[in-house]
């Protein structure tokens, strides 16, 4: 037993870091491979190492990681099974923290109104649970939406403010992506010299900490930029719809 809760911690360790790395098809390895292990762990056991659910919470992460991936059918399959958790379930940290990666799998396609969706299930538990991190992470969530949907203004303001309050609980490991939807809102709003700044901050002034899933929207972004800021969504972003 000893042996088999500790490769499911291990797994999901192992998971998140090749998420984290940008290995999105080693983390869904990985990570299915926790699924399939969880009915076989002491979870009681597990929940003294970590506070939420592991299943719940891996099955977004995959979700993230199809987004990545622009595997859209796979995407949406993930989404489904964490849904069918967070409905059967009174674990409000397990609820909000899964409910904010399926929003950024969203975002992530491109999809303002399903990663919009999210957000307004997401916010009220972050909000009953008091929580800054949840709460910066749903805002630059919401920022980005505004800016998409042609107030861009308004969301440079919410990212920003978003990215403070997730910064005041001292997490800064997922700054990296926030600040490349804020790239993103500034060169709808035509504010081209600062997204500039933004991504070659990005690109060359990385910690060792941050993250590096994010490299492709950052190449992605620069690219656009170098069309003097005519952004264009990859064909599999544009025009998704709600597709929850």
């Amino acid at each position: 037993e000893d042996d088999i809760d500790a490769r499911f911690l291990a797994l999901r360790c192992i998971g998140f870091c090749s998420f984290l790395n940008g290995d999105f098809d080693k983390a869904i390895s990985e990570l299915t491979e926790v699924v399939c292990l969880n009915e076989k762990v002491n979870l009681d056991r597990i929940r003294k190492f970590y506070q939420a659910d592991t299943k719940t919470i891996v099955q977004a992460m995959i979700c993230w990681a199809h987004a990545w991936k622009r595997d859209i059918d796979s995407l949406k399959a993930a989404a489904g099974l964490v849904a069918s958790h967070v409905d059967g379930s009174d674990d409000r940290w397990t609820n909000v923290y899964a409910l904010t990666i399926v929003a950024s799998a969203y975002q992530t396609i491109g999809d303002a109104d399903t990663c919009c969706g999210y957000i307004e299930l997401a916010r009220p538990i972050a909000q009953e649970i008091d929580s800054d991190y949840w709460m910066g992470w749903l805002r630059v969530l919401s920022g980005w939406v505004n800016a998409v949907r042609d107030y861009p203004a308004m969301g440079i303001r919410e990212i920003e403010e978003g990215i403070e309050i997730y910064r005041s609980t001292g997490s800064s490991q997922t700054l990296p992506y926030a600040k490349t939807l804020l790239a993103e809102a500034l060169m709808i709003d035509k504010r081209l010299e600062e997204a500039h700044v933004l991504l070659d901050e990005l690109a060359l002034h990385r910690e060792p900490a941050e993250v590096r899933y994010v490299d492709v929207s950052v190449e992605r972004l620069a690219e656009a930029l170098k069309g003097q800021g005519q952004l264009k969504l990859p064909e599999n972003q544009a025009g998704m719809g709600s597709g929850q």
